[in-house]
């Protein structure tokens, strides 16, 4: 079965997990069976489009090194991840699911980084609550803290720049502009 594979959120309901669209139809995934419409076949059939969908979603969350990162998010074996094993055997569909949910999100690098960041603690063996609120911690104080240093720095940074014009225009400082 050809046809173009985009990984995306999509309203579940149905057999199996509708983790996007194959030509613009909504695709389930069940197993090793795929849906579209009435439509049955092996999700082995998809091959290389639906690698292309999950290197397309897995871009974006990771950049072009993302296969050991998709392994260690999701629990799998790296092997299951390589791209030669995802075009003759496909993936999971609730790991399809979700790394369409995760690469449409607005910012998918801080999204595939939180991703990152839970499977750390997680493997840590970590009780989910206790990884959820060390993440709200990590982004609310962590994003915070980080935005107020950027911000005292470009305000020092300006002021810098503003004392070497007026140092300039009176003729005392260096020249904010190479010479000739």
């Amino acid at each position: 079965m050809e046809g173009r594979i985009v990984l995306r959120p999509m309203r579940q309901g149905g057999k199996g997990h509708c983790v996007g669209t194959l030509d613009g139809d909504p695709l389930f995934i069940d197993g090793k069976t795929a849906r579209v419409g009435d439509h049955a076949f092996q999700v082995s059939d998809l091959g290389e489009d639906l690698l292309d969908a999950v290197s397309d979603a897995s871009d974006r969350l990771w950049g072009q090194e993302w296969q050991g990162k998709l392994a260690f998010v999701t629990g799998l074996n790296k092997r299951t991840c390589a791209p030669n094993r995802i075009v003759s055997h496909g993936l999971p569909g609730w790991v399809l699911a979700r790394l369409g949910e995760m690469a449409a999100t607005a910012h998918p690098r801080a999204t595939g980084s939180m991703a990152m960041a839970a499977a750390f603690l997680l493997d840590e063996d970590a009780d989910v609550a206790s990884v959820m609120r060390d993440l709200v911690d990590l982004v609310s104080t962590g994003a915070l803290t980080m935005n107020l240093e950027r911000n005292a720095y470009l305000e020092a940074r300006a002021a810098h720049q503003e004392i070497r014009e007026v140092e300039e225009a009176e003729g005392v400082g260096p020249p904010t502009t190479p010479g000739p």
